[in-house]
């Protein structure tokens, strides 16, 4: 009996210092915040399915309206949400140095090929070289040496739905992640792909694997901010094992082939061989491996979803598809039909419709800043106090429910490029981050967009069908934006 008790008391101990302390970190500070559950925080209806990560930001974000932030528990993990437009610009621009790196997914030690890549990368100077080693690559001069291999791709998409001759039922979700597939190997690594004629290709299945991050992956996530020490115990890097020695051997293979042929190409991987020749450089073939991985990563999933949504959003608003097509028709005229770089950029409607769509459907739903020392955010409002934020204090940035919050954007729910007029560009607008740790990516993902959409409108229409879900039905187990049946459309090939 007395052992009975003793374990007892024992489990209640353990349950008081693991699920119950660490969920009044934020009472005992003194800031605002929901009810949040032992274990769980505040996802336990996301954790078990029953919301969206979506709906659940947005509770607690509508909830503290007039605060400039509130807390939250990711699982176990208390963090700082951030509201206010003027301490998210505080935090992430002018206290750059206070909150230079993203939370951490998993230990460095367990997986150096994502601690080495740009994204997850920590030390200032370290992740400042990369970042300056990479952004020549991202120029205007580099995207437009590039936008011929784009264009092949692009043209390589279309046809392959034109040469049907007929309305095409397509889910878009699987069609444009082969076409991202296919334009981030050709101009990451030099290599060559049709994913939606070679649909098993090597290229694509790799990719597939890592990028994503549902099913155990995601439940793995759940774990570390369960409990840190646990998962590393168990040991789980963040890329699968099989994947990441196929990457590995790839670059080991490019690297080799180039330096003793003496080969140069327009991609990702001859930027970073080229820095790591430089006479001072410190680069392995690991850290070019771990940067073109997160190219892939980043590229192959936020690239695919953007361009779904920005079809979806044309095949039930019409009007702004036919006026686009008009646009492009115009602009055509003046090239006798080329598509080129300098004409896509010059098309301020189609850039006001991708800015649209990124706003009413960023890639993230939020982003996130570490602290790497102690800060306090000092009190603005009548009823704040000074608020201590320790070292390794995560703070989000809700970006998805800013987006929508008609504060900022009227009607919300509705698209309207008008919105991103030269005339109204002084809206908060987060969808490829904000500050020195904005993505790097972003011009190339744009042009991406803008071509695809550019040559989709010349030659189809993009219009609903009987899959097509309106509105969207959203997959609940997501951290994003994802539908639960896919993005059914039709694509009916202008006469």
């Amino acid at each position: 009996m007395l052992l009975i008790t003793a374990f007892f008391i024992i489990l209640l101990i353990f349950f008081c210092f693991t699920g119950i302390i660490p969920i009044l970190y934020w009472k005992r500070r003194k800031v605002p915040h929901l009810m949040a559950w032992p274990y769980f925080g505040n996802r336990i209806s996301h954790v078990f399915h029953q919301h969206t990560m979506l709906d659940v930001l947005n509770k607690h974000y509508q909830a503290f309206r007039e605060k400039r932030y509130f807390g939250f528990y990711n699982m176990c993990t208390p963090v700082l949400i951030l509201r206010d437009l003027k301490l998210i610009k505080q935090i992430t621009v002018e206290e750059f140095d206070s909150f230079p790196e993203h939370r951490r997914f998993i230990p460095d030690e367990l997986d150096r090929l994502w601690s080495k890549n740009l994204f997850a990368m920590r030390g200032d100077e370290k992740w400042k070289s990369m970042r300056a080693t990479l952004t020549p690559f991202f120029t205007g001069s580099k995207l437009k040496m590039m936008f011929g291999l784009m264009k092949s791709c692009s043209n390589q998409f279309t046809n392959h739905f034109l040469s049907q001759n007929q309305l095409v039922t397509v889910e878009l979700k699987d069609a444009f992640t082969r076409l991202a597939n296919d334009v981030i190997a050709i101009t990451a690594f030099g290599v060559s792909c049709n994913s939606l004629e070679n649909k098993t290709n090597e290229f694509y299945l790799m990719g597939k694997v890592i990028s994503n991050v549902t099913g155990w992956r995601s439940s793995l996530q759940n774990l570390y901010q369960l409990s840190p020490t646990l998962y590393k115990f168990l040991g789980y890097p963040f890329y699968p094992k099989k994947e990441k020695s196929f990457f590995e051997n790839l670059v080991n293979e490019i690297v080799k082939l180039r330096k003793n042929k003496g080969l140069s190409k327009v991609d990702v991987i001859h930027s970073l061989i080229e820095a790591k020749n430089k006479k001072d450089s410190i680069l392995t073939n690991e850290d070019i491996t771990a940067q073109v991985m997160i190219f892939f990563f980043a590229g192959f999933e936020s690239i695919s979803t953007m361009l779904c949504y920005t079809c979806y959003e044309l095949a039930i608003n019409p009007d702004v598809q036919e006026n686009l097509y008009k646009e492009i028709s115009v602009a055509l005229r003046a090239t006798n039909g080329d598509i080129t770089y300098d004409m896509l950029m010059n098309i301020q409607y189609l850039g006001n419709i991708l800015d649209e769509s990124l706003r009413k459907w960023p890639p993230f739903n939020f982003i996130d800043r570490c602290s790497i020392k102690p800060f306090t955010i000092k009190p603005k409002e009548s009823d704040e106090k000074s608020l201590y934020l320790e070292a390794g204090t995560v703070c989000i940035i809700p970006v998805l429910s800013i987006q929508r919050d008609p504060k900022y954007y009227p009607d919300p729910e509705r698209f309207d490029p008008e919105r991103f007029s030269k005339a109204n560009k002084q809206v908060p607008y987060f969808s490829f981050g904000v500050g020195q740790r904005n993505c790097i990516g972003s011009r190339f993902a744009l042009l991406e967009g803008r071509l695809i959409i550019a040559e989709l409108i010349r030659k189809f229409k993009i219009v609903p069908v009987e899959k097509t879900e309106i509105p969207l039905v959203m997959n609940k187990g997501r951290n994003n934006a994802i539908p639960s049946n896919g993005f059914w459309l039709g694509l009916k090939p202008r006469r």
